[in-house]
């Protein structure tokens, strides 16, 4: 579990806070998975549009917005430490979810349901992969590309 949320942006934290972490980064995601689901199987545009903005917040806020309700609800009740901020790692991973819920958006409205079929389907596959198991393919790809080489020098 640690490594999977430190790779989130998640670091520095001790295990009692990743403890109390987990399931409602699982909760964020399960929400996502939701949505897109059924944007993808309605075959609906403005489904897939609506959701887009919420994850775009999660690119220019402090938290995301479901990240508010631990942040000022769910924490008080276990007394847990509070949420850091947002990560560039989930920020990152935000912003490629906002425009891969338009870009579904937009292939069922323009009637390329294969198309969109595929992307929300890929999309709602990722989300359930990181609810249930924590993994976000997309911090992981953000985690990777940062450690490339930038130049030949670097190499």
């Amino acid at each position: 579990m640690r490594k999977r949320l430190e790779a989130q942006g998640f670091t520095g934290l001790d295990e009692g806070h990743l403890s109390d972490l987990a399931p409602w980064v699982r909760v964020v995601s399960a929400t996502f998975t939701g949505w897109i689901a059924v944007g993808t199987l309605l075959e609906s545009p403005l489904v897939l549009f609506a959701c887009a903005p919420l994850a775009f917040l999660g690119v220019v806020l402090p938290w995301h917005p479901l990240d508010s309700i631990y942040q000022h609800g769910f924490r008080r009740m276990i007394d847990s430490p509070a949420m850091p901020p947002t990560s560039s790692q989930r920020r990152w991973a935000y912003a490629i979810v906002t425009v891969w819920l338009l870009a579904a958006g937009f292939a069922f409205a323009r009637d390329a349901r294969i198309v969109g079929w595929i992307l929300g389907g890929a999309l709602a596959i990722a989300e359930a992969v990181h609810a249930t198991t924590l993994f976000c393919v997309l911090s992981y790809c953000f985690s990777w590309a940062r450690r490339l080489p930038t130049s030949t020098s670097d190499r």
